[in-house]
């Protein structure tokens, strides 16, 4: 039915399709009800793609916009494809995203817990 209407399905692509894809999309749903965070949504920030996402736990402290119906998404999808205030949101909320999940922050957080862990074992 999506194909039908003209969506994309892809499924798992490999790096180079990703960003190839990536480079050319307007926005990125993730319409998963359940799961851990996803690479996939950090990758479509990185490549300054608006992000939607359901409400759920992994998305809580991401600031992204939510949509939790069928409704919801769709007016989501419109105002992002045609609001521009609302655009520039959820890019920012994109960008305030990767600066606290990246590589030098998740370096930065694995020194401060082994530091501790160091500390801890010598007490």
């Amino acid at each position: 039915m999506l194909e039908r209407h003209g969506v994309d399905v892809t499924g798992w692509l490999d790096s180079d399709a990703l960003s190839d894809l990536l480079s050319k999309a307007r926005l990125y749903v993730h319409s998963a009800r359940y799961e851990g965070f996803p690479l996939s949504v950090l990758d479509a920030a990185a490549f300054r793609v608006p992000v939607i996402v359901r409400p759920i736990d992994c998305f809580a402290e991401s600031g992204l916009p939510t949509a939790d119906s069928p409704e919801a998404m769709s007016r989501r999808l419109t105002d992002l494809a045609v609001d521009g205030v609302e655009r520039d949101n959820a890019l920012r909320a994109g960008d305030r995203m990767l600066a606290q999940m990246n590589e030098g922050a998740q370096r930065n957080s694995l020194r401060e817990l082994y530091s501790y862990a160091d500390e801890m074992a010598a007490v």
